[in-house]
């Protein structure tokens, strides 16, 4: 399982204070991670998901419900898209 840096990344404000985080990699296993602030919802595999790009395969995406993506079935080399949802940044704890 390797850890995963973002080449792209974005994050856009909501009015209701909420924050969407956009994040694109590029896969170096068959099961990654990423790290990022903490999710919006606790309940697991509630606030990430994959957005498919043209020609990006499919990857199935978990989190769990603290600050960790976990892409799976992927192919190294390849491109993801994911999106997640949080309510806090810059609390201290994203790496």
């Amino acid at each position: 399982m390797a850890a995963l840096r973002p080449y792209l990344q974005q994050f856009v404000d909501l009015r209701d204070g909420s924050i969407i985080g956009i994040h694109k990699v590029k896969l170096l296993s068959t099961s990654d991670t990423i790290t990022v602030p903490n999710l919006a919802n606790t309940t697991a595999s509630a606030s990430a998901d994959q957005i498919r790009n043209a020609g990006e395969a499919a990857v199935t995406v978990t989190d769990d419900g603290d600050n960790t993506i976990t892409l799976a079935g992927g192919v190294a080399g390849n491109t993801a898209t994911i999106v997640s949802h949080h309510r806090f940044i810059n609390s201290g704890v994203e790496s």
